[in-house]
């Protein structure tokens, strides 16, 4: 179970870091299309619901958000994939489940119940807090 644990920590990590650079360059264009009134306006021109350009540029910008969101989630999540990777820490296991869910890096979760399966099967002499 541990070395499973630390081969799927170290390709959650590098999944959390290509979603790193997904979430972030989606949030830049989202970002630049929010930005842009000429595209806002077409895309309110050809409307068939009569939006309005600001209605696009707000919708837009809170894509844009999310993304951002996700991106950072997705950072967070690259650090505790890397510190579980060799951490017997109950607390890490159960961080690294947090952020995985909440960066979309599920992977991470598969790793931290192999970790806290491997923490139950050692000795209580041998777990470190």
């Amino acid at each position: 179970m541990e070395k499973a644990k630390r081969i799927i920590f170290t390709v959650a990590g590098v999944l959390s870091i290509l979603a790193i650079v997904g979430w972030a360059i989606a949030a830049l264009c989202m970002f630049v299309l929010a930005g842009n009134m000429e595209i806002m306006q077409k895309m309110a021109d050809d409307s068939t619901e009569g939006a309005t350009a600001e209605f696009f540029q707000i919708y837009f910008g809170c894509l844009g958000g999310f993304f951002a969101f996700f991106a950072v989630m997705a950072l967070i999540n690259t650090i505790f994939s890397f510190k579980g990777k060799n951490s017997d820490s109950k607390g890490i296991m159960i961080l690294n489940i947090v952020f995985g869910v909440l960066s979309c890096v599920e992977i991470n979760i598969v790793g931290a119940i192999f970790g806290l399966i491997a923490r139950n099967r050692k000795p209580k002499a041998q777990i470190e807090e």
